[in-house]
């Protein structure tokens, strides 16, 4: 049976570990080759470590596993320009011949997507078969949710709060009962999104939330 993906070439950002890669890899799983960025330094303003050239080198290694081809480089997906020429030498036919390439510090940009302008991105691209979606995730077990910052924000009034501390704070957010989803949660709708069984499907946002906005509609403090 063919892959779901079968063919195409996924430029994925933020690869390196988290949800960036387990859609690397349940991409690689359906059929496609890969095309990996992440930064691979650390930000001195960031509240938790970033990823390392080891993490990138397990990516690498989970999607050769599947059998697929993979194109690992180091990149700042703030730098829109750099990033549009590591696009352009990562050419499905560059896969076959994989390469590091430079980069330069920073992250952050594609976690951002400006939200209200989807639908008119999705307009403006649709007459080319170019289809713009957005996908709303809750909290993801990844090193984004797990991290002494973060769990300091949800028990504040604890010295160091662990794990199991913080779970229940973490579980107040959906409206089902669980703290987070995991990362393949999210990876099944990019798998759905650039598969060609969403081929008509332009502009739309989709949430793997658990039924946290059913929960608050205006946000957790709203």
């Amino acid at each position: 049976m063919t892959g779901r993906v079968e063919g195409k070439v996924a430029f994925i950002t933020g690869a390196a570990r988290g949800q960036g890669r387990s859609h690397a890899v349940r991409l690689a799983e359906e059929g496609a080759d890969i095309v990996a960025v992440d930064i691979l330094e650390q930000i001195e303003s960031n509240p938790y470590p970033l990823s390392t050239p080891e993490d990138l080198a397990e990516t690498v290694r989970l999607v050769e596993k599947t059998g697929r081809r993979i194109v690992a480089l180091k990149g700042d997906v703030r730098d829109r320009v750099g990033l549009g020429g590591r696009s352009e030498r990562a050419s499905p036919s560059s896969v076959e011949n994989p390469a590091m390439g430079p980069g330069s510090a920073g992250y952050g940009w594609s976690k951002r997507i400006l939200i209200q302008y989807t639908e008119q991105l999705a307009l403006q691209l649709a007459p080319e078969f170019i289809r713009v979606n957005c996908i709303h995730p809750t909290n993801v077990n990844t090193h984004l949710l797990h991290n002494d910052g973060l769990y300091s924000v949800i028990r504040p009034d604890l010295e160091k709060p662990t794990r199991e501390d913080v779970l229940p704070g973490f579980t107040h957010f959906q409206a089902m009962p669980i703290p987070y989803v995991e990362p393949v949660d999210i990876s099944n709708a990019v798998l759905f999104f650039a598969s060609d069984e969403s081929r008509y499907v332009t502009g739309q946002q989709l949430r793997v939330d658990a039924g946290s906005l059913l929960k608050f509609p205006n946000g957790p403090t709203g």
